[in-house]
């Protein structure tokens, strides 16, 4: 008994038949330099560094990370993640 038709395949397949080609494209123009790859070429801009940053703060991870500035600084320790971390000093590099 199959469940799924032609059509769902056919679907399936043109999915992962554009995610190779993004990957593809992607491959090619963030190999380019290290640079590219890591910073963008520093064409990103200030608040896009800072909301990337402030995204990699939501897992378990940086849920530890609070937990230990607000245990070592006490409530000071939230100022640093209020203003966006660490991370947020990238845009000034």
């Amino acid at each position: 008994m199959s469940y799924l038709g032609t059509l769902d395949y056919a679907v399936i397949a043109g999915y992962l038949l554009i995610l190779l080609a993004i990957g593809w494209f992607l491959k090619n123009a963030a190999s380019a330099s290290l640079e590219d790859y890591f910073i963008g070429d520093r064409k990103i801009p200030w608040w896009a560094l800072g909301i990337t940053g402030m995204s990699s703060f939501l897992d378990m991870t940086g849920t530890m990370i609070i937990t230990s500035f607000l245990f070592m600084l006490g409530p000071r320790g939230l100022f640093i993640e209020f203003r966006g971390g660490a991370v947020l000093v990238l845009a000034f590099m």
